[in-house]
């Protein structure tokens, strides 16, 4: 029985959970609407591309101007600084020290100084006077004895060796009483102009060297070199800031900045033309960036230059050592970001008007 009637049942209603099986899988879904239609060209004729969004004064990649232990870091990203505010601080004890003991050389340097201002010492004037006074009084003894010899009418009276010694002892003093004057003299005629000169340089010295070691400590503060904005920060405070290249060959590797500086007032934005439609891009053309994923966010540009040298294209994933079989011009363009959700580095779709596809007419 049941074969009869339950299998051809159970047969029908299979093939008819199979054809409806079959009806529901072959329906066509709809697909879901676009929520942003793709960017479309403000312009008849134009030229598309590419750009990448950056600061005015180009990114600035901050360095230091000799290694060190950073002590401390004074701004984070986002953060808008005027020129010359510190960003971040490198370890200054050990020029600290280098101006105390160029202070100290300075000083060692005004007290010689001023000794060689001071001389004659009043104490040491007296002595060298009495000196001059033992000297004449010296002189005229010898003087004396010397001239009672001469005055021996009978010369066999006295022996040559008397004769010699009382001579020489009147020229002895003699000479010994003019290099006891000459002595006073140089004393009373004060330091030497020359001795005063190498004592000024001295102070001079010293004073360059205080100069140096203090700006070197002011160097220590990395600052703001233009009004800008921090757009990255990748030091932290017990990190070793190195005075490097930021591409050092010796170990084929690039070195990542300190920190990411530039002006964003206004923004710039690069835009990369590729070599085909270079020819078609007039200086001043008008363009219009617009934002990936959201078409409606758009924004017109200014243009500001060409950079007059054909590059390679870059790849534009952040990884600026891919290279791509293509040259492109590159324009420089600016606009207000106002309150735009438009952030630096950011890649745009970019449209520049350009004239027609007609043979080239040059000027």
């Amino acid at each position: 029985m049941f074969r009869k009637i339950g299998l051809p049942i159970i047969a029908i209603v299979g093939f008819l959970f199979a054809g409806i099986v079959v009806i529901l899988q072959s329906r066509k879904i709809p697909s879901p609407p676009l929520q942003f239609q793709p960017p479309k060209s403000p312009y008849v004729h134009f030229v598309a591309a590419s750009g990448i969004v950056e600061a005015s004064s180009e990114n600035i990649s901050i360095g230091v101007p000799f290694s060190g232990i950073v002590l401390e870091v004074y701004v984070i990203a986002g953060d808008l600084v005027e020129k010359g505010d510190p960003l971040f601080k490198i370890d200054d004890r050990l020029l600290q020290a280098q101006l105390e003991e160029a202070k100290s050389a300075r000083g060692v340097a005004v007290a010689n100084f001023k000794e060689l201002l001071g001389q004659p010492r009043v104490e040491t004037v007296p002595p060298a006077i009495a000196q001059v006074k033992q000297a004449e009084v010296n002189y005229e003894n010898a003087k004396t004895r010397f001239a009672l010899f001469q005055n021996v009418s009978d010369k066999r009276a006295i022996s040559l060796n008397d004769w010699n010694q009382n001579y020489y002892d009147r020229e002895l003093t003699c000479y010994q009483l003019q290099q006891a004057q000459a002595q006073l003299d140089l004393l009373l005629s004060g330091a030497w102009v020359l001795d005063l000169e190498i004592a000024s340089a001295q102070i001079d010295q010293a004073e360059k060297t205080m100069e140096v070691v203090a700006t070197d400590i002011e160097r220590c503060y990395i600052r703001a070199p233009i009004k800008g904005q921090v757009l990255q920060v990748n030091v932290r405070v017990g990190e070793l800031a190195l005075q490097l290249p930021i591409f050092d060959v010796s170990i084929s590797t690039i070195q990542i900045p300190l920190m990411i500086f530039g002006s964003i007032d206004p923004v710039h934005i690069r835009v990369d033309i590729d070599e085909e439609d270079a020819w078609r891009v007039r200086k001043g053309a008008p363009a219009t960036a617009f934002v990936r994923g959201n078409s409606s966010i758009l924004t017109p540009l200014e243009f500001v230059r060409f950079e007059p040298y054909v590059i390679p294209k870059t790849s534009l994933t952040g990884a600026n050592t891919e290279r791509v079989d293509t040259r492109v011009l590159q324009a420089i363009y600016s606009f207000n970001r106002r309150d735009l959700p438009i952030y630096l580095g950011q890649i745009m779709d970019v449209f520049i008007e350009a004239p027609p596809y007609l043979p080239y007419e040059g000027s």
